[in-house]
């Protein structure tokens, strides 16, 4: 039996609420209505119940896709909220303006918790929440030098509608009071404020670490009127960090010279991402989460020195120009944003270090204004697209907003200067829009079946495009994004509900087989659906709904789930792909490589057990989500959540199947004990299923 933990929730988010109540293991609806909740108010729209638990039982590589890119290793025989779209970036609807160049404004916020993290652990102790204030910790890289009063600039997010102003917050450091300047740096669609950035002075040295506190409801809090220093006047060059000094030398990547945490505990809750628990909060995912720092350590080449070199994660060129010396899809699937949910997850600076210095890297390698310099091909002249796809056409799967965003809400980062934040989201959103996608299928990025067979539509390109102006709506504010994606939503509803080429209705994205490859049934038109490509859009529309309380999206993720659990998995059973009584597999349920009603991927022959296997845990994250979607609209998703057990079932064995332990002359011959062959599988395992903890 495993315990089912639920939170629903409108107007705020059911983590801090939790933690404020000292509340855990239990089925929660989270509503906000002026309701006090151990001496906090919380204002919104509701009220707090908090329900019983509910007990389920638990049941007990190569890809082939739409491009090259996609090959793996295989190792076979072995609602209702309305929306304002004011999330602006560096002009605010509360107490503060903020110009990310020399700052001055007036006041700042703040809610609940507490907590750092060691290295690949987290720590979250039952202590480590208050109603009223959050732990903060200051970390002096180790090549800043001796102690001093150094100028520190973070960001704090909160949950949306918890926060109207911001002149309430004070900041304690070694129990004493330290004046603060804040500045909104990002508001939620209702206007209230998701991210603040403050300004403080501390006194730290090389390696030293600083505790502080970050107190609301102060009635006269310390104050900064203005500092006189830029964000980049906070930063250093990696190479001068002290920390992995040789890590990403072919660009000049920038980052705090005093890094600043926050509880995980804080920051699973503040839908970063999405909404997600701390690492170990719940003991039923404790495989899962000893997997994402086992894998996370292999993605960043943090493994044993006798681990050789050909063995390493190759995500960085050997120089600028030389493209073809990296293994490029080691981005696929956004590397930069998994890693951030590392960090979400931990609370841990090992971890902030990463997903900061992956994003920074990433955004300087997003082409911009059609300038190729210094570019050593004329071919990488698409604005948007990633730098080392060293192509003549457009492609916009590896293009993602969401690292600069993250770096935005989480360390308060510049939306100009070299990485250009704020030009990176509207870059890759101008791919979606000005290249082959809308190019080819409209505004909306509607399926066409009528196009030949060298047009490819697939989940996974609807899902990017999707995201891409889903990111920059929220990163800029700018309504003309926010239509877009009302757009989308509607579009993908009518294909759902009438697919286009008269297919039949099979809750999910039906489109013709030789728009998903270019290698089969050209001539016969055959309907098919991709569970793991799916699950790529499925985390978009969810953070859509979070935002806005879209309850099509809703509609759209339960629809998916209902449809994988009735026609897109399989048991494994299959002598002719070493699937015997004694494999691992045998009586596995695994998700269909493609499918529909009428197409089925195992008797086609398309389907691989040993490949299916790798997408497990994605898949089970797309059905696990569209569970409580249907919950969340009153629908019986009973025979889903056993697909989803199962599938959950399935990703343990997968994820175990790669941990490999050994000593020094093992991994030196086979390679990292936590072994990632591809490395991009790390994205599609850890990225989209970011919540999967929580959801289960």
């Amino acid at each position: 039996m495993r315990q089912n933990n639920r939170g629903y929730v409108r107007g705020t988010t059911a983590l801090a609420l939790l933690a404020a109540l000292g509340v855990s293991g239990c089925q929660v609806e989270v509503a906000v209505d002026g309701e006090t909740l151990e001496g906090e108010t919380v204002d919104g729209d509701g009220t707090v119940t908090v329900t019983g638990t509910e007990d389920t039982t638990t049941s007990d590589g190569t890809e082939s896709g739409t491009s090259g890119d996609d090959t793996t290793t295989s190792d076979s025989g072995g609602t209702d909220s309305s929306t304002s779209d004011s999330t602006s970036s560096d002009s605010t609807t509360s107490d503060s303006t903020t110009d990310d160049s020399t700052a001055s404004t007036d006041d700042s916020t703040s809610t609940a918790d507490g907590s750092t993290t060691d290295d690949s652990t987290s720590s979250s102790t039952d202590d480590a929440t208050t109603a009223d204030a959050v732990a903060v910790t200051f970390h002096g890289q180790p090549g800043i030098g001796a102690a001093e009063d150094r100028w520190v600039a973070f960001a704090v997010p909160f949950p949306q509608g918890a926060r109207q102003e911001t002149a309430d917050l004070a900041l304690q450091v070694g129990g004493a009071e330290t004046p603060v300047m804040a500045e909104v740096v990002a508001n939620w669609p209702d206007g209230s404020v998701r991210s603040v950035r403050l300004w403080t002075q501390v006194a730290i040295g090389a390696g030293e670490t600083v505790s502080g506190e970050l107190v609301t409801g102060a009635t006269d809090p310390a104050r900064l009127d203005s500092v006189g220093v830029s964000v980049a006047d906070t930063w250093i060059p990696i190479s001068e960090s002290g920390v992995d000094e040789s890590e990403y030398t072919t660009a000049e990547v920038m980052e705090p010279a005093v890094y600043t945490t926050l509880p995980a505990e804080w920051l699973a809750g503040m839908t970063l991402r999405t909404e997600t628990v701390p690492v170990d909060a719940w003991s039923d995912s404790g495989w899962f989460d000893e997997a994402l720092l086992g894998y996370s350590r292999t993605m960043v080449n943090d493994v044993s020195d006798a681990v050789s070199e050909e063995d390493l994660v190759n995500y960085e060129p050997d120089t600028w120009g030389d493209t073809g010396s990296v293994d490029t899809s080691s981005w696929l699937f956004d590397r930069a944003s998994t890693l951030w949910g590392v960090y979400f997850r931990t609370g841990d600076v090992k971890w902030l270090r990463h997903a900061h210095r992956a994003s920074q890297y990433y955004a300087l390698n997003v082409e911009r204004d059609n300038d190729t310099s210094p570019s050593d091909s004329d071919n990488r002249n698409f604005r948007g697209q990633f730098r080392f796809k060293d192509i003549n056409y457009v492609d916009h799967k590896y293009s993602y907003g969401m690292p600069m965003l993250m770096d935005r809400l989480v360390l308060g980062a510049a939306v100009d200067g070299p990485a250009a934040g704020e030009d990176g989201v509207r870059a890759v959103s101008d791919l979606v829009t000005n290249g082959y996608w809308e190019g080819t299928y409209g505004s909306d990025g509607a399926y066409n079946p009528d196009l030949g067979a060298n047009h490819l539509w697939t989940e996974r390109h609807q899902a990017y495009a999707f995201a891409a102006h889903l990111t920059a709506w929220e990163y800029t504010g700018d309504a003309a994004y926010r239509d877009k994606l009302d757009d989308y939503v509607a579009q993908m509803v009518d294909h759902v509900a009438n697919p286009p080429g008269g297919y039949a209705a099979d809750g999910c994205l039906v489109h013709d087989f030789k728009h998903h490859e270019w290698n089969k049934y050209n001539d016969t038109p055959t309907p098919v659906c991709s569970p793991w490509m799916t699950a790529l859009l499925a985390e978009p529309l969810w953070r859509y709904h979070r935002l806005t309380g879209d309850d099509r999206a809703l509609g759209l993720l339960a629809d998916f789930a209902e449809s994988v659990a009735q026609d897109g998995t399989y048991i494994a059973q299959d002598e002719s792909s070493n699937v015997g009584t004694s494999s691992t597999l045998w009586d596995a349920r695994l998700p269909q490589y493609l499918y529909s009603s009428s197409y089925n991927g195992v008797s086609e022959g398309v389907s691989d057990p040993w490949q299916d296997w790798e997408h497990a845990c994605d898949v089970a994250g797309l059905v696990e989500r569209g569970v409580t979607a249907g919950e969340m609209l009153d629908r019986d998703m009973a025979a889903e959540q056993t697909v989803a057990d199962d599938l959950m079932a399935t990703c343990e064995t997968n994820l175990d199947k790669w941990y490999r332990p050994g000593d020094d002359s093992y991994v030196s011959q086979y390679g990292p004990e936590w072994r990632l062959t591809p490395a991009r599988k790390y994205n599609w395992w850890f990225g989209t299923t970011l919540d999967l903890p929580r959801l289960r």
